[in-house]
């Protein structure tokens, strides 16, 4: 079976079989081929990955200086419409998730947490000895965070 890349991440068969002794509708190209073939080659693995990483992946704000835009923040609001002992169970949940998120923000702002290549022998001597001293936004071409 020949598929491209589209095809196999988002396609579905518009028939029903029947697949291990079942009959089978709506089932996904991907399913399909990974349950049928003994073997997948993917061409062009580095495009592939980059499309399945992008439809998989979410993003959540877990701390900003930006009023209620925060999960954290948006979690409080939205509690205050449950019942009183469902929001007390969360209370602490909630308030582990801000102080992480506020702490790891902090301490990249400051400078003590940093991304270099001679922090690990086994690492720099895999990049040939390379820096790489700032953080990066997701998504932005590798552009540095600024502060």
């Amino acid at each position: 079976m020949v598929t491209n890349l589209h095809n196999f991440i988002d396609g579905t068969l518009k028939i029903g079989l029947n697949l291990d002794g079942r009959p089978t509708t709506g089932l996904t190209i991907r399913e399909f081929v990974v349950r049928t073939s003994h073997a997948v080659v993917i061409d062009e693995i580095d495009q592939f990955q980059s499309n399945v990483v992008d439809k998989c992946a979410t993003q959540i704000v877990l701390h900003t200086r930006r009023p209620w835009e925060s999960a954290p923040q948006q979690f409080d609001t939205d509690a205050k419409h449950l019942p009183l002992r469902v929001e007390s169970s969360l209370v602490t949940s909630v308030s582990h998730v801000r102080l992480m998120a506020e702490s790891l923000l902090l301490a990249i702002c400051h400078g003590a947490l940093h991304l270099t290549v001679s922090d690990d022998d086994v690492t720099r001597r895999r990049s040939g000895g390379g820096q790489n001293t700032g953080w990066r936004l997701a998504n932005a071409r590798d552009r540095e965070l600024d502060f």
